[in-house]
């Protein structure tokens, strides 16, 4: 089973999923720690966040989480996006397909205020702007919506959330119940 937890960069995926996963006993992994070991230690994106190879990755990343699933017998929670900025600063949608190809069960969603998010990616040495960043929010949503809608599974929204929260939502979502 695969639990998708997406969001912007930013929003807490990592400093909330990572813990919440490992105290439900699922497996956690970023989409982007699986694409840079599929691709042998390359990395396709820069400092900024804008990705060379979109397409590339995506692939790279289908593979990853193939083989996790085939091999062993967890629930892997996926940290990831549903919109990425090009290396132009573009957002690109990512195909609906490659979420049915990762063979997600369900979505958790984080969302965060924009100005919280620009404080923390500040922080790590990657401003943006605040309207970057709600323009990247309202894509993540919108398509996180319409992929969940066209492949079937349930989205949850959660803003801001708590530990508690979060792994309140992975137990909905289907995770282990062993906590």
């Amino acid at each position: 089973m695969v639990i998708f937890l997406a969001g912007t960069h930013g929003v807490g995926k990592t400093f909330l999923g990572k813990p919440a996963a490992e105290s439900t006993g699922c497996r956690y992994a970023t989409a982007s720690s699986l694409i840079r070991d599929e691709l042998g230690g390359m990395q396709n994106w820069e400092d900024n966040k804008r990705t060379k190879n979109v397409n590339g990755n995506q692939e790279a990343l289908v593979a990853a989480v193939f083989r996790i699933v085939e091999n062993d017998d967890v629930t892997l929670v996926l940290d990831g996006h549903f919109v990425l900025r090009n290396e132009s600063g573009g957002v690109v949608s990512l195909p609906s397909d490659i979420y049915r190809r990762l063979g997600l069960s369900s979505v958790i969603l984080i969302e965060s205020p924009a100005p919280v998010v620009a404080s923390r990616l500040k922080e790590r040495g990657t401003p943006q702007s605040i309207e970057d960043i709600s323009e990247l929010a309202e894509a993540e949503l919108r398509r996180a919506e319409c992929v969940c809608k066209e492949i079937g599974i349930p989205l949850t929204k959660l803003v801001s959330p708590s530990k508690e929260q979060l792994l309140s939502a992975l137990q909905e979502a289907g995770g282990p119940r062993n906590w």
